[in-house]
């Protein structure tokens, strides 16, 4: 068995790491649930960056090292570079920010982890307590874990698909959606947090395979189909977003259905016999559902839609045009 290069060491220190953030996060009854996943997730990405930089320099420690003044007390240039030492006389090595300006050059990457690092920084120096940051940590830190397994890909040829990665937001008080006295409620030093990470939010790539944040949405309904989730194609579990389930379940308005039923059938008649079929149709949750036009206020107005899988019961009572 050939021993670890020095990259190959850092980088299982890398994902040990992830696993460790997602834990943490994903305990019970734990009270510092998101600033530990903060703090472990920072590190794992950093760590991951140390990894490929020293696979681009053959495993030279001095590429991680940083250097000090260039140029001596007699503002000559030094023939061999000087190092910052911490203060065991150890040398400093780059940080996570330092990092990302060499070698990371999309910009929703980099906008995700500069997010993540505040979120971080003041998980550290700060204190909160406000659902608002639980929601950011789980949204940014959703989309950083799936970022992290692309780069792992793609550097490494490396996956995690062996270990079930996704994040299980278990406070389920976090605010479904922005709560502007939640934030008003916040002190400034986590205001301008939020406004940074919605800025990098505006700003972001569509055509970038990186996210900067991933909004999560759960929503707990006394039915057999239980929450609805995905998996992406790195392997990450993505729980949808509850509206765009419905959207994709049931896309078909009334109006439309109506013009598209007499498009596809001859003898189709909005009589007696058309609504009576139109109401055992709509007790069949495969082929209808409703909606509430505002989706955030269920005490709202409804409004009835259908699935793509209708006209398969039209078939059984109209005769299709020949085409």
């Amino acid at each position: 068995m050939s021993k670890k290069t020095k990259s190959e060491k850092i980088l299982d220190k890398s994902i040990q790491a992830v696993l460790s953030a997602i834990e943490l996060y994903n305990k019970p009854n734990f009270a510092y649930r998101e600033e530990s996943f903060c703090i472990l997730m920072t590190n794992a990405w950093e760590l991951l960056l140390k990894a490929k930089i020293l696979k681009n320099n053959k495993n030279n420690l001095k590429a991680l090292y940083i250097q000090a003044l260039s140029k001596t007390k007699a503002n000559q240039p030094r023939k061999r570079p000087k190092y910052k030492t911490t203060r065991s006389g150890n040398y400093m090595t780059k940080g996570l920010s330092e990092m990302l300006d060499q070698i990371i050059d999309d910009k929703n990457l980099k906008s995700n982890l500069e997010s993540l690092i505040e979120l971080r920084d003041i998980s550290i120096h700060f204190y909160n307590t406000n659902p608002l940051f639980q929601q950011e940590v789980l949204d940014i830190g959703t989309a950083s874990l799936q970022n992290y397994q692309l780069i792992l890909k793609e550097w490494f040829e490396k996956d995690l698909d062996k270990y079930n990665l996704f994040l299980m937001p278990l406070a389920f008080d976090i605010p479904k959606v922005f709560d502007l006295k939640l934030y008003k409620d916040e002190s400034s030093e986590i205001q301008k947090i939020f406004n940074f990470i919605e800025n990098n939010k505006r700003q972001s790539d569509v055509d970038s395979k990186f996210l900067v944040t991933l909004k999560v949405d759960i929503k707990i309904e006394r039915k057999n189909e239980g929450i609805p989730v995905t998996f992406s194609e790195s392997g990450v579990a993505v729980y949808q977003d509850t509206e765009e389930v419905f959207k994709k379940k049931y896309p078909i308005k009334f109006d439309e259905l109506k013009i598209k039923l007499k498009e596809k059938y001859d003898s189709l008649v909005i009589n007696q016999k058309f609504w009576g079929i139109l109401r055992e149709i709509k007790q069949n949750p495969k082929f209808y559902g409703e909606r509430y036009l505002d989706y955030n206020n269920p005490r709202g107005v409804k409004k009835g839609y259908y699935s793509s899988e209708v006209f398969k019961e039209f078939d059984k009572h109209y005769k299709r045009k020949s085409k």
